[in-house]
């Protein structure tokens, strides 16, 4: 299920934010040939940004909406990692 921030998204304007939203997104778009991802580490991002409450809510919602979503691209080959550290 989704979280309540999640679904507020629009599947026809955002990459799919929870697993419950693939299949509306790719009705929508077809299949995906890939995915990239701009990959940080939790560290670095605690190192170098304010965080706040907000974005606690938001780094956790990625956790457990998002992971399983680019998971589900891992499975199929799609992802390209490409580091967001300088």
């Amino acid at each position: 299920m989704c979280s309540s921030h999640s679904q507020t998204s629009s599947p026809s304007l955002t990459f799919p934010s929870c697993e419950a939203l693939l299949p509306a997104v790719l009705l929508q778009i077809g299949a995906m040939s890939g995915v990239i991802v701009l990959d940080c580490s939790q560290q670095h991002a605690e190192d170098n940004m304010e965080i706040d409450s907000t974005l606690m809510v938001l780094l956790e919602d990625y956790k457990y909406t998002s992971l399983p979503v680019l998971s589900h691209y891992d499975d199929q080959g799609l992802l390209t990692y490409v580091s967001s550290l300088p």
